[in-house]
Parts: structure tokens; C-alpha cells; sequence
């Protein structure tokens, strides 16, 4: 009886062991990027406080990381990332479609001002008005300029989303 006992617990062992192997497949988690998932809501209401979340996030960090970053996956379906050292802020309006948008010089005093400005990530669409462009590379939203990046000046930014098509996954 105690031979097939050890047969028994060696298979539970093995099989406990794959399924922990396959489950790291797919969580990997890049230890430079600081993430913070946000559920709960419609699509409106979550990418109306994204930079919020992303602010606050990075507020209350201690900013030992290069990357912070805001995900939803089911209902707003966005990346808002930050990178705190190149000071860039990288958009992904729908994941699976790639970033969208990177903005360069972006310091941690205009992530407040964002906050205090009520800026939204739906403002970035330009469908409601609250973009205008001032020239080829700068726009005003809710009267905060941004400067995107050239793709010379782009700096792919690390994340724990998927912005484009490869190695695709809803996060959340």
C-alpha cells in the first residue's frame, strides 16, 4: 500500500510542479516596471482616472522603479505608462493595437498638473474638443502642452500589459 501511496503523492508533486510552471508563463512580471490595475467600471468612468491613478501610484511609491504604469484590461482596455528616468509617457488606447502615443519631458510635476487639470485619457482621441494642436508636434489638452516623440526620440517603454499583438493578453 505505502509503494502506491508514493506513486500517488510523486504524481500530485509533478503535477503541482507543471501547473506552477506554466502559470509563470503567464504572469510574467518585469521587476522594473511598477503596475497598478484598475477594474471596476465602465470604459468611460476607468479611462476618466487613469492619469489619477497613475499619479497617485507613482505618489505613493518610492520610486525605486523606472517604469510606473496604469492598466485596465476588460472595460477600459488601456496602458498609461511612465517612465520616470527618460521622463516619457506612453499611451495604449486599445491593447492588442500597439502604444499609441509617447510625450517626452513629462515630469513629475506635470503628472499633477494633469490631475489638477482634469486631464483624461479619452481627451487624447481628439474627438471631444479638448485637443488642439499648436504645431506638428506639440498639442494642448485642457491647456497642458504635450510634445510627442519623434520616432527617432521613441524609447520603447517596459510594461507588464501587452500593447501590441505579440504576446497579446487581457490583463485583469
Amino acid at each position: 500500500m505505502s509503494g502506491s501511496i508514493k506513486i500517488y503523492q510523486t504524481r500530485i508533486y509533478l503535477f503541482l510542479a507543471l501547473l506552477f510552471t506554466l502559470s509563470s508563463c503567464f504572469s510574467k512580471v518585469d521587476p522594473e516596471v511598477s503596475t497598478k490595475y484598475v477594474e471596476g467600471g465602465n470604459r468611460e468612468q476607468l479611462r476618466s482616472i487613469a492619469f489619477s491613478e497613475l499619479y497617485s501610484h507613482f505618489q505613493s511609491s518610492t520610486k525605486e522603479k523606472s517604469f510606473y504604469e496604469v492598466i485596465s484590461g476588460k472595460n477600459g482596455r488601456f496602458i498609461v505608462n511612465y517612465n520616470r528616468i527618460e521622463q516619457r509617457l506612453t499611451l495604449c488606447t486599445d491593447p492588442g493595437s500597439g502604444w499609441a502615443e509617447q510625450f517626452k519631458d513629462i515630469s513629475e510635476a506635470d503628472l499633477g498638473e494633469f490631475v489638477s487639470k482634469g486631464v483624461e485619457l479619452n481627451d487624447f482621441d481628439g474627438t471631444n474638443g479638448n485637443m488642439v494642436w499648436v504645431d506638428s508636434v506639440t498639442y494642448l489638452v485642457r491647456g497642458v502642452e504635450f510634445k510627442k516623440a519623434s520616432s527617432a526620440e521613441w524609447i520603447r517603454p517596459k510594461t507588464n500589459g501587452s500593447p501590441s499583438l505579440e504576446g497579446y493578453r487581457l490583463v485583469n
